[in-house]
């Protein structure tokens, strides 16, 4: 099966570090080898975050208030979280994006919030594929360029993938403690008694 076929279906289900790293030959083949895989990696990459975009855009903002008045209770979220989102995302919604796709685990997770808040479509999708892109080229750059040390970027990129799971773990721990000892201090009425404040 062709390489740039095997790119393209592998980077819509998996992270672009994993997709270069299986696809080293063909990046460092030539410089037009490498152009291309970083193409079709990126539109891969664009076609796997417009489908959760999507999935999320369906479930659509007014289900998604329903169910957390229904049920956010349980799992620590309030209505108002909602808000929150709408806020930062016509505020920052661009560059949560385009540098979302710079890191991973919150690169598919800034596309739920874009499809809650109702992101232009045109717009969710220019802004995911240009910063798909740039992150693409900074990683087949470095393999083209660095290919006889593989091994060691290879261990640098792992490292900062580990990285940067661990700061979504802890930023998610933060929250969920923040809410609970929130939700401590102010008893079983600040769920029922939701202001919709920031």
């Amino acid at each position: 099966m062709n390489a740039y076929f095997i790119g393209l279906l592998l980077s819509v289900v998996s992270a672009p570090e994993l997709v270069v790293f299986l696809l080293h030959e063909t990046i460092v083949l030539s410089f037009f080898s490498a152009f291309l895989m970083v193409i079709i990696i990126s539109l891969g990459g664009t076609l796997g975050s417009t489908i959760i975009y999507l999935g999320a855009r369906l479930v659509g903002h007014e289900r998604c208030l329903n169910l957390l008045e229904m049920h956010g209770r349980k799992i620590l979220l309030k209505p108002s979280d909602m808000e929150s989102i709408d806020y930062y995302y016509d505020k920052w919604g661009g560059v949560i994006i385009f540098f979302g796709r710079w890191l991973p685990t919150f690169r598919s997770l800034v596309s739920i919030p874009a499809g809650l808040s109702r992101m232009a479509t045109w717009k969710f999708i220019a802004l995911t594929f240009s910063g798909t892109l740039a992150w693409n080229i900074i990683l087949c750059a470095m393999i083209y360029g660095f290919r006889t040390y593989l091994d060691y970027l290879e261990i640098g990129l792992e490292g900062y993938t580990s990285l940067t799971f661990i700061a979504v773990i802890l930023f998610l721990a933060y929250l969920f403690v923040r809410r609970l000892s929130e939700r401590i201090i102010k008893g079983s009425n600040y769920w029922g008694n939701d202001s919709g404040e920031r």
